[in-house]
């Protein structure tokens, strides 16, 4: 698995729009996921690129938890 996601100032106000399942834009962002059943592999030529962002890990520190361990009343799909 490959760790991705969304920086922490964007999870958190995805997170504070609550059950709202209309979409929305989050301005003065240029993230993009895509999702694969392959395993992303990262060429050389970019490990070793001078635009490589080394503190790209930072926009991470200070992600809060939102898992509940409550049970809520969903109903399966399936």
């Amino acid at each position: 698995m490959t760790p991705h996601g969304l920086d922490t100032n964007t999870f958190e106000a995805t997170v504070a729009k609550g059950e709202d399942p209309e979409p929305f834009r989050i301005s003065d962002t240029m993230a993009f996921m895509f999702e694969s059943s392959l395993i992303p592999r990262v060429f050389l030529w970019a490990l070793e690129s001078p635009y490589m962002d080394h503190n790209y890990y930072q926009y991470w520190i200070g992600l809060k938890s939102h898992f509940s361990s409550e049970e809520k009343n969903y109903k399966s799909e399936i």
